[in-house]
């Protein structure tokens, strides 16, 4: 498919996983799905989206960890997982990427995030 850019957000009230289908869309460089009620975790087939340059999945209810697979696009440049129930560390890797991120540093360790002052989040940059 040629589809490049999938934004559900806000009104679309999504609540259910993430479909492992998107992982096909391999020339999609935008997958924005925030403020649904997403559940379950982020598929590992989605690092096959080596064309992806934004990843936004904020406030939803996903959980688990967060994969080094979404690393796999060299071209990823901004990622948003804040106010959902990720846990875990957040890899090495996010920190020496480049990558502008924005993740809820209360529950995911991180030892390059630098808590925001007014924010739940800490922006990775």
């Amino acid at each position: 498919m040629k589809l490049t850019t999938l934004i559900l957000s806000d009104n679309n009230r999504l609540s259910y996983s993430i479909p492992s289908e998107l992982g096909r869309l391999i020339k999609l460089k935008t997958l924005s799905l925030p403020y649904n009620k997403l559940t379950g975790l982020i598929p590992t087939h989605l690092a096959s989206l080596i064309e992806l340059n934004t990843f936004n999945v904020q406030n939803n209810n996903l959980q688990g960890s967060v994969s080094y697979q979404l690393l796999n696009s060299s071209k990823l440049q901004d990622l948003y997982l804040s106010e959902n129930q990720f846990t875990g560390v957040i890899p090495n890797l996010f920190c020496e990427s480049g990558i502008k991120a924005v993740i809820d540093c209360f529950e995911i360790t991180c030892s390059c995030c630098v808590d925001s002052l007014n924010s739940n989040d800490c922006p990775i940059e």
